[in-house]
């Protein structure tokens, strides 16, 4: 969701001249208030150098929709903003904040005109009908009962299922659309994106020093990991391949020098009998798949 909505759609806005990245968030919503928050800018919330805490429980106690956007926007900074970077869920939240602010719209019908529908994306939902509900595959379990359909994240429950950092169902062929957009948009001679301008997709895809791996919304490898694990895209990821994980196990990356990406979905969260190890497994799992694909179209590592 935070790639393939809230990314891609401030992208889009970006290349219009709708949206400054430079320009402090509260230009756009003079909600977010708080010490230091008028020094956050909307590439911070991008790169997750914003300084905000990675996570806080905006549904307990069941607050209304309006409720919970209201105490998001007032959450204090952890730190100075700017310095590092540090993920945090919030910062998709906001930017998908502020693009209905700027676009004067709610999120997901923004980001179904911006990004779904142009890319072809016919099958990707926010809140599926009951239809594909019944198609999508559970990602938890709820007092014994398998949960199909409904986002998996309690906070994006809370926010009516549409938040800028969980919520969008789709498919393999879907994202596969997605993935090729992507790369169509960073230099493809053959066929030119008619989505997204290459310097644009250059910008989003650069990470800055103080950003660490964190693109604009995209993550990118640690080639040599000194922690003994597989690299998170594969021991053959290479200094081109920018990407994106999510909770329940998915995975994509785009490899633009290689004229690859590899769309991988799990549902990892559904039942992990131990919490660690399931992270641990699909850590694995998600080198594995990855190195295997690069294999797969002759390329070696």
């Amino acid at each position: 969701s935070k790639v393939v909505a809230t990314a891609s759609t401030v992208a889009k806005l970006v290349e219009r001249g709708q949206l400054d990245l430079e320009a402090p968030v509260e230009r756009y919503l003079p909600e977010f208030m708080g010490v230091s928050k008028d020094q956050v800018t909307v590439r911070m919330l991008l790169d997750h150098t914003s300084g905000l805490p990675p996570y806080t429980a905006l549904y307990r106690g069941h607050p209304t929709i309006s409720a919970a956007r209201e105490k998001l926007l007032t959450v204090p900074l952890a730190r100075m903003p700017g310095a590092s970077a540090l993920y945090s869920d919030l910062n998709a939240m906001v930017a998908a904040m502020v693009v209905e602010r700027v676009a004067g719209e709610p999120f997901d019908s923004v980001s179904r005109q911006e990004v779904f529908e142009p890319m072809g994306m016919r099958t990707t939902f926010w809140t599926p009908p009951a239809a594909d509900q019944t198609r999508a595959v559970p990602t938890a379990k709820l007092r014994g009962r398998a949960i199909s359909g409904v986002v998996n994240d309690e906070n994006a429950r809370i926010l009516g299922g549409v938040a800028g950092h969980a919520g969008v169902f789709s498919t393999g062929a879907d994202l596969a659309r997605f993935a090729r957009s992507w790369l169509r948009a960073l230099g493809d001679v053959a066929a030119p994106s008619p989505w997204l301008n290459t310097a644009t997709a250059l910008r989003f895809t650069e990470r800055s020093l103080e950003s660490g791996t964190r693109a604009l919304g995209w993550d990118t490898p640690i080639l040599n990991p000194g922690d003994g694990k597989p690299p998170l895209y594969g021991r053959c990821a290479t200094a081109t391949t920018f990407g994106h994980t999510g909770w329940t196990g998915t995975l994509i990356w785009i490899d633009p020098a290689a004229d690859l990406f590899v769309v991988l979905l799990t549902n990892r969260s559904y039942d992990p009998r131990n919490a660690t190890r399931s992270f641990e497994q699909i850590r694995e799992i998600r080198a594995k798949v990855s190195d295997a694909a690069r294999r797969a179209v002759g390329k070696s590592c």
